[in-house]
């Protein structure tokens, strides 16, 4: 055996193991480490749906041949699946992901956010952590901040047992607006006093006049539905002109 030079895929069980058969499995790549010398080299892949299946091999040089061991059976993953809120995240949102599956335990299992398709062993992706889920038995949840623009790939933990990942990755979009800047109302910047009026004007092309909202909370508080206007504010819609919104 040779780490980093044999090759391995995972086929349907009712196809052959040959050079033109295409696996099921992703990634698909070449073992990597292991200890060769002493008969073993490791290879993480990741299969997407249940079935059965064969195991093929392929020695550097050589043809593959199916492993020893018999069939790889796998079932049905858990949790079955998972939904965002908001349905399309944005970055700097606070999205809640949340779960649908048997028996997860709230409280005892946990999440992570990571930048691969292998959950077993990646990091959670910058400015988040591994995470207890919250929620209930029938719908556990937990809740990210995503800093960049990407796609990003979700992993599900379920207490003594190893990690899930959820082939189904989340793709997360620009902010919007992803800035404003404050225009001139008699006030002078930065020296605002509270009751003075402040003029926000925002820019970009997806905004949409008489239906986006605009609310100035406390930094105590994350940007969200449940936030409430900060003290001697209120909730305004954005103006006629798309870029516009004035509010005290």
């Amino acid at each position: 055996l040779t780490a980093n030079a044999d090759e391995v895929k995972v086929v349907d069980a009712l196809q052959e193991c040959n050079g033109t058969t295409v696996g099921v499995d992703v990634p698909q790549a070449v073992p990597m480490g292991g200890n060769a010398s002493a008969g073993f080299v490791i290879y993480n892949t990741t299969l997407s749906y249940r079935g059965t299946y064969k195991v093929c091999y392929k020695l550097t040089g050589i043809y593959y041949v199916e492993a020893l061991g018999g069939p790889l059976v796998v079932h049905e993953g858990n949790p079955l699946s998972y939904a965002t809120v908001p349905v399309e995240p944005r970055v700097a949102q606070s999205v809640i992901l949340q779960f649908s599956g048997h028996g997860l335990m709230p409280g005892a299992d946990t999440a992570k956010v990571v930048a691969t398709s292998y959950c077993e062993t990646a990091a959670p992706i910058n400015g988040t952590e591994v995470t207890t889920v919250a929620g209930t038995p029938m719908r556990p949840r937990f809740a990210v901040r995503f800093s960049a623009v990407g796609v990003y790939y979700v992993c599900y933990h379920q207490a003594g047992a190893s990690w899930a990942t959820i082939p189904w990755p989340v793709t997360v979009s620009a902010a919007l607006p992803a800035s404003y800047r404050l225009d001139p109302t008699g006030t002078s910047w930065p020296t605002i006093g509270a009751g003075d009026m402040l003029r926000m004007v925002f820019q970009d092309a997806a905004l949409t006049a008489g239906a986006d909202m605009v609310k100035v909370v406390s930094t105590a508080f994350q940007c969200d539905d449940l936030a409430p206007p900060a003290e001697g504010t209120t909730e305004y819609f954005v103006k006629a002109d798309p870029t516009d919104v004035t509010g005290t």
